[in-house]
């Protein structure tokens, strides 16, 4: 149950559980539902399936939050002792993340040569000011200036953000980060030396994948 309730994406559970769910007083119901909630799992059923006996024994589960939206009706025939129980499913697809933007320059774009002859005919080197303020001054709007003229911001937005992992922390895209850096090295120079310390850093970064996604089903399954 609990490994079902921490897995990322859509399930539902079915099947004859033998517990009589509708019983108040039946104190192995009761612990059962109380572990649906714990781990944030519902039921569905909520009529009898079971004849003779009249109990509800057939369930249907899924996560509080599921967007699965299960419509459970009993059928009209009893091939046996239990009723079959009809799953509709409506599924409401997620929203997607908002678009987002980011402003970058494209410096490595820049003709240092033009923008080196720019800069001598600024105030900055042609007439620069005696005071130690607006000496600093001047320099941070003149290089604005210039990197304006050179190297304009760009804007772009972004339709489709992929949602982050909790998992995921800061230390495994530092790891990730290396790894990547150093298979960029081997295969630039397909030596035997990058090739060891490309593949030290991947199986770290495999390892420290693998505790990170156990850490997180260990945290949620207390």
């Amino acid at each position: 149950m609990c490994c079902a309730a921490t897995t990322p994406n859509e399930f539902l559970i079915t099947g004859d559980f033998n517990i009589h769910v509708d019983d108040p007083y039946d104190s192995q119901a009761n612990s059962f539902l109380t572990l649906l909630s714990d781990a944030n799992l519902v039921q569905h059923v909520n009529f009898p399936t079971q004849d003779p006996g009249g109990h509800t024994l057939d369930l249907v589960i899924t996560s509080v939050d599921s967007n699965l939206n299960p419509e459970v009706v009993r059928a009209d025939t009893q091939p046996s002792d239990h009723y079959p129980v009809f799953s509709h499913l409506s599924i409401s697809p997620d929203p997607m993340p908002p678009p987002q933007t980011r402003t970058f320059r494209h410096l490595h774009s820049i003709d240092h040569t033009a923008f080196l002859n720019d800069l001598k005919q600024t105030s900055l080197v042609t007439n620069p000011p005696k005071s130690l303020s607006d000496l600093v001054d001047l320099y941070d709007s003149t290089l604005s200036n210039l990197l304006d003229k050179h190297a304009p911001i760009v804007t772009k937005r972004s339709a489709c953000v992929t949602p982050s992992q909790p998992w995921f922390t800061d230390s495994l895209r530092t790891a990730r980060r290396e790894c990547r850096h150093a298979e960029s090295a081997y295969r630039s120079t397909r030596s035997y030396f990058d090739y060891a310390v490309y593949k030290t850093l991947r199986n770290r970064y495999h390892k420290l994948v693998v505790a990170a996604k156990k850490s997180l089903l260990l945290l949620f399954g207390r």
